[in-house]
């Protein structure tokens, strides 16, 4: 299984760079992507959308700061729009942040970053 990691700004872009090293420990047998894994010279959009289509799982990594962004809402539309075939999984990693202000991504269950939330 192919997991696709979305973030925009710098705090979404750090925890994507945890989660990258952390999640393969974790459940090896996965496969999972982020967007600094680019490779210097590739066409930036084909890698995103191809990555974007062989996901099954799409991780969107949602701060105060983030939640409007048009290439976070870009991608979990282009993810969306694969219909059943994949799951978008939103995570709040401000405890402060409302769901109702992530746009369409709170159509989506999802959790906080914090133990009772992320385990349950």
């Amino acid at each position: 299984m192919k997991i696709f990691i979305s973030w925009s700004g710098p705090k979404s872009k750090e925890m994507s760079i945890i989660l990258r090293k952390w999640l393969p420990l974790v459940f090896p047998s996965l496969d999972f992507f982020i967007s600094d894994e680019i490779e210097k010279g590739a066409n930036f959009l084909e890698v995103i959308l191809k990555q974007l289509q062989e996901a099954q799982l799409g991780l969107f990594l949602l701060t105060k700061g983030n939640t409007k962004s048009q290439w976070l809402q870009f991608e979990a539309g282009a993810f969306a729009s694969k219909g059943l075939t994949s799951k978008i999984f939103p995570m709040w990693l401000d405890d402060n942040l409302e769901i109702d202000e992530t746009g369409p991504l709170r159509f989506y269950q999802g959790s906080r970053i914090n133990e009772t939330d992320l385990f349950r």
